[in-house]
């Protein structure tokens, strides 16, 4: 089964939520905190996390002007990239969002 090319989006989401639990749990002088790991979660909550990336990503996009064009060809030369980088991971799964909504 491929990755959804959003996933990379949805890890961040969850790293952020993460951290911030961490500062929390730290803050008021617990050890442990709730959120489990991003392979432990359910699918629903992977999902959510992933949707939140994909318009955060989308809205920096639209935000810094990127034409559309432009997009397409930066994502033809970042499908083979192997550095899993969040840039890249941001612009694929833009370009994929749009072209299911074209198709």
């Amino acid at each position: 089964m491929a990755t959804d090319p959003r996933e990379p989006l949805g890890r961040l989401v969850h790293d952020t939520r993460l951290a911030c639990e961490a500062d929390r749990a730290a803050a008021e002088g617990r050890d442990r905190f709730n959120l489990s790991p991003w392979e432990e979660r359910d699918d629903w909550q992977r999902e959510l996390d992933m949707r939140i990336g994909e318009a955060v990503a989308a809205r920096a996009v639209a935000d810094a002007g990127v034409a559309r064009r432009d997009l397409r060809r930066i994502a033809a030369l970042c499908r083979d990239e192997p550095s899993g980088t969040i840039a890249t991971g941001l612009i694929l799964a833009v370009i994929d969002s749009e072209e299911e909504s074209d198709g």
